[in-house]
């Protein structure tokens, strides 16, 4: 009997809960919106730095889960898999990679291999000789979007864009990063964390349907101002925003364990379409300047209020 229950929906310890449902729902319209303004760039084989560099070179990953010179990735993690977007220009899905300027695709048998999307990088079937030259077209995002429990403040990267810092030499021919991707914080970047600040509100007489109420906070790391200014006010001209969300207890993630997208993988909105989910709504945006830390990170925090109706 239901007495004897918890109230609400819940039938399966384990299942993601409103917490974590409007989490991953605001990870995703973030990431969606972003893309949707142009917050990505198309590198092609051999695009030069503005500093010099080839920003299409990858370099072989000191990965101890890996035999060396096996795992090959960018300067830049966290490449864009998706298509449709709303931006005029439509971000690079890799079929492929350069070996020594002979170009091999991901479904063949020759440099056999997989992509892995958020790392940004390519895993080969088996190691490569450390004086190959790989090279692969891809899109990077610009913001990168982190969950608060992530190790972000483990590495803080600056001058990610800058690739003529490495150094391709006769003893380093692969210029190895010595750094794993998931331990690097490119900025500038959004940290998503939950505030745990929790309400409910009455949503009519006669019923237990509610209005649930949560904070999340969005902390805005950036290593100029310019990119901390515009982050921050896009967040702030949210205020009654509405979003379609879906629900992540039936929704098939995108991407599987390697990062490559899945044979039948959804982009945010037709996840939205296909798994419904209440709408969210804003209401409410208060931002917060932090203090900058040295002279290179330029920080601030936004408190976005989200709501959606309870049945």
């Amino acid at each position: 009997m239901d007495k004897y229950n918890f109230r609400g929906n819940y039938t399966q310890y384990g299942n993601y809960l409103w917490t974590d449902q409007l989490e991953i729902n605001l990870i995703s319209w973030l990431n969606w919106a972003l893309l949707g303004i142009g917050a990505f760039e198309n590198i092609h084989k051999d695009d030069a730095g503005v500093y010099g560099g080839d920003r299409s070179r990858l370099r072989a990953a000191i990965d101890p889960r890996y035999a060396t010179n096996k795992v090959w990735q960018a300067h830049r993690p966290d490449w864009c898999w998706e298509s449709g977007i709303a931006y005029g220009t439509q971000p690079i899905h890799v079929s492929g990679v350069w070996v020594n300027n002979s170009f091999y695709p991901t479904t063949g048998s020759t440099y056999a291999h997989y992509i892995d999307y958020p790392l940004g990088r390519v895993v080969f079937s088996s190691a490569i000789p450390a004086t190959s030259i790989v090279q692969v077209e891809y899109s990077p995002k610009y913001v990168n979007i982190r969950r608060s429990d992530d190790p972000w403040f483990k590495q803080v990267m600056n001058g990610s864009l800058r690739v003529d810092d490495t150094q391709f030499t006769a003893t380093n021919p692969s210029g190895q990063w010595t750094a794993l991707p998931e331990q690097r914080l490119v900025l500038p970047a959004l940290i998503i964390e939950p505030a745990l600040h929790m309400n409910s509100i009455p949503y009519e007489m006669g019923n237990t349907s509610r209005i649930h109420e949560e904070d999340f906070l969005v902390h805005v790391i950036a290593e100029n101002p310019f990119d901390r200014n515009i982050l921050t006010s896009l967040l702030k001209d949210q205020s009654d925003k509405r979003i379609i969300g879906f629900d992540r207890n039936r929704a098939p993630m995108p991407l599987d364990i390697f990062g490559s997208p899945t044979p039948s993988a959804m982009t945010y909105p037709q996840l939205c379409e296909a798994y419904d989910f209440p709408q969210i709504s804003i209401n409410k945006v208060v931002t917060t300047n932090q203090e900058p830390i040295g002279n290179k990170i330029w920080w601030t925090t936004t408190r976005l209020t989200l709501e959606l109706d309870v049945p």
